[in-house]
């Protein structure tokens, strides 16, 4: 059951519409997984380097330019507008009668001091300006006579070699209760830009490091995060304070590299164990600071993770939703589906389709056998009409509103015969590249008849061309073989059963032009009343046999089938011919009591084949076969007696010897006897007679050289010299005389 039901189309359609939402999903879902983690890095990154921003404006546009103009010509004229003038003055005056103008001075710098920003605490912020013409330095609080006496008289008695004009850290010494701490310190030299070495004086502030990390911290607000703030020279301003060595290692190199000669890009972020690391480049700074910060993975994996379970809840909602659909379209498209299938299962009646394939197949495979059904069913009605049409049994008027063929035309009928093997490759080849417009219609394995239509006049043209086209067929074919009988040319489709028993008869003809012949039927219509001659003497071809003369049964056959292939005979006279001559082998092999050997039943067998030279090659194997038996058989006794005769011939020569007399010492007929020295000597009994007779006469012309001619020719059974002579000349050529002479010659010349 449950098989049958994953093999259903509404199984199917369900599983493909629940696949194609889970692609689509998973697509989707895929997606938003995959970039769920540079989305949220992404976010990160645009939050820190915002944040990142934010601390650089706070501390180079906000906290440091307070301090730069408050107490660069903005502040002092501001308060006091003498101030500048004070410390123009200041600067080229010792401090000896000037207490009052300097003690002016110091409290203006409190009041700044207390006014920025509202700090006055002097670990904080501070200001100092050194006088180097009357060497002395004061501060926001105090005036030292000599810059020894201040706490910072360490730096100010370098301050000439401290960097000028930019920001630096640097280690105060702390003052009485006070400890030593890291301050921000500016030095700018007076006047304003003057060369450090020729200055007058500097005036430098100083930033506690804690405060300003206090103010960067508030206005990053990154918790579990490092920030560094590194000067133009790459050198640490601020934090770092909480990071382990390797971490600052890491920084410092990134930022090294940042500020690098030659370096035209800056990566903006970077991979460091679990922590990721923020730049703002120092091209970003007007100060050319560049700005770090060190974030955990941690501070935005759990937004990533957040998000990636949001996407799988979204996702599978999504999957659940798209399976109820597909069920819901799946229904929807499956019920006509099945009223179909129904109402065609109760007009189907043939095989039952795969129980594995879906109701779609099931449709296909009933259609389609149904619409074979139908086109056989047709082509067998139009078959029969065709073979009714061929034999005369149907006519036009049976077509009904469908005919079987053209009825605007003439026609012929060609009866082709094949190799069972060959039937539907030559009817291949007669579609495509005979040329001719036809029916083929199957009558057997190895028959067909083909109908031809022709739409022209010219009867003998198209006959013509019928034939031209088949011998262009099988000159062109070197694997199929055919041959073929070509009907005349028929007017109406009534009489088309004509044409095709006139192909028939030609065909037959094939039997004496060959099994491949192309033949017409008007060429053989003459041969139709030919009787055979009357002197076909079948007792000679009996006799011949039984006398065991091989050559002569086979030149009697050779003859007959020259006669045959010349004489315009009809196939039934040559067919009658062939039967004749079957029957007259079988009555040799009865008489002659030679069943065992050449069974009569094989004799007629043979002659049954598909050509008239193949019958007569056959049947003059087997007569020949007969002969040489019966020649074999009686060869030995036969031998003996003309042996015999020989030498009764050779002791009498110079009698009067007959066939006669030799026919009665041997116990034979004369005509048998006669027989016999033709078939063992080779020549007749009178052609042997004066063989050996002539020779010996040429012996005795030599070996007696006195005898005389006269007394030879007696010797040797001539009783008239002269018809010796003349017999003799006719053998060798020369008289008998001129014989000896020349034998004598011939004798002297050797010895």
């Amino acid at each position: 059951m449950i098989t049958k039901w994953r093999s259903s189309y509404y199984f199917r359609l369900v599983l493909s519409y629940t696949i194609l939402a889970l692609v689509l999903i998973g697509i989707t879902g895929g997606f938003l997984l995959t970039n769920a983690n540079r989305m949220v890095t992404d976010e990160v990154l645009k939050d820190a380097r915002f944040g990142l921003i934010n601390v650089k404006d706070n501390v180079e546009n906000n906290f440091l330019r307070q301090y730069e103009d408050a107490f660069f010509s903005k502040v002092l004229s501001t308060v006091n507008p003498q101030s500048s003038e004070t410390i123009n003055y200041l600067l080229d005056q010792p401090a000896e009668g000037n207490i009052s103008k300097i003690v002016n001075f110091v409290r203006d710098i409190g009041l700044i001091t207390d006014m920025t920003k509202g700090i006055d605490d002097s670990n904080v912020f501070g200001v100092t300006v050194f006088f180097r013409t009357g060497h002395y330095a004061i501060d926001q609080q105090r005036y030292y006579e000599t810059p020894d006496n201040s706490p910072d008289a360490g730096f100010i008695r370098s301050i000439e070699s401290a960097p000028s004009h930019r920001w630096f850290i640097r280690e105060k010494p702390g003052t009485p209760g006070t400890p030593a701490h890291k301050v921000m310190t500016y030095v700018s030299t007076l006047p304003y830009k003057k060369d450090p070495a020729s200055a007058s004086g500097f005036l430098y502030l100083d930033i506690s490091l804690s405060y300003l990390n206090t103010i960067v911290k508030n206005t990053l607000n990154f918790p579990q995060s490092n920030l560094y703030i590194f000067n133009d020279r790459g050198e640490l301003l601020l934090g770092g304070e909480q990071a382990d060595s390797e971490e600052m290692g890491m920084v410092s190199g990134l930022v090294a590299s940042a500020n690098a000669a030659g370096a035209e890009s800056v990566e903006s972020t970077h991979r460091y164990g679990s922590n990721v690391i923020s730049i703002l480049p120092a091209n970003e700074s007007s100060k050319q600071w560049t700005y770090v910060i060190v974030r955990p993975m941690e501070s935005f994996l759990l937004s990533a993770d957040k998000m990636k379970r949001q996407v799988w809840t979204a996702s599978l909602l999504a999957l659940l939703g798209g399976i109820i659909a597909s069920f819901l379209l799946s229904s929807h498209f499956y019920t006509p589906l099945k009223k179909l299938l129904y109402s065609i299962r109760n007009l189907y009646t043939g095989p039952a389709p795969e129980a594995k394939g879906t109701e779609y197949a099931a449709i296909n495979h009933m259609i389609r056998y149904i619409d074979m059904s139908m086109l056989r069913m047709r082509d067998q009605v139009r078959v029969k009409q065709i073979i009714g049409l061929l034999t005369g049994q149907q006519s036009a008027a049976g077509f009904g509103e469908l005919p079987a063929i053209p009825l605007e035309c003439q026609y012929a009928v060609v009866y082709v015969t094949t190799g069972p093997e060959d039937n539907e490759r030559l009817q291949r080849l007669i579609l495509e590249q005979s040329g001719l417009v036809a029916e083929i219609v199957n009558l057997s394995a190895s028959d067909m008849a083909l109908l031809v239509f022709i739409y022209d006049n010219g009867t003998e043209q198209a006959i013509e061309s019928i034939e031209k086209a088949l011998l262009s067929l099988s000159a062109a074919n070197d694997v199929v073989s055919f041959g073929a009988g070509i009907g005349s040319v028929v007017p109406s489709v009534e009489e088309i059963h004509r044409s095709y028993q006139e192909a028939l008869q030609a065909l037959k003809y094939s039997f004496v032009r060959g099994k491949n012949a192309i033949i017409r039927f008007d060429d053989i219509s003459r041969y139709r009343d030919t009787m055979l001659s009357p002197d076909v003497n079948y007792e000679l071809l009996q006799h011949k046999i039984q006398a065991g003369s091989v050559a002569d049964t086979e030149h009697w056959i050779d003859t007959l089938a020259a006669r045959l292939h010349a004489e315009p005979l009809s196939i039934e006279t040559i067919e009658l011919i062939c039967v004749r001559l079957g029957t007259v082998l079988s009555q040799v092999v009865i008489e002659q009591k030679l069943h065992d050997l050449f069974p009569v039943f094989s004799i007629r067998d043979k002659i049954n084949q598909s050509t008239l030279q193949e019958t007569l090659r056959i049947m003059k194997e087997q007569a020949v076969d007969i002969a040489r038996h019966i020649s074999e058989s009686r060869n030995d006794v036969h031998l003996e007696k003309i042996s015999r005769l020989k030498s009764f011939i050779a002791e009498n020569m110079a009698e009067d010897l007959s066939l006669d007399e030799l026919a009665s010492r041997a116990d034979l007929s004369p005509n048998y006897v006669s027989t016999l020295f033709g078939t063992i000597t080779g020549e007749s009994f009178t052609e042997y007679l004066n063989r050996i007779r002539l020779e010996q006469a040429a012996s005795l012309l030599v070996t007696r050289p006195k005898m005389a001619v006269a007394e030879i020719a007696t010797s040797v059974g001539y009783r008239n010299s002269q018809y010796f002579c003349t017999k003799f000349k006719a053998k060798f050529g020369i008289t008998p005389l001129q014989y000896r002479s020349s034998e004598k010659k011939r004798e002297g010349a050797v010895s």
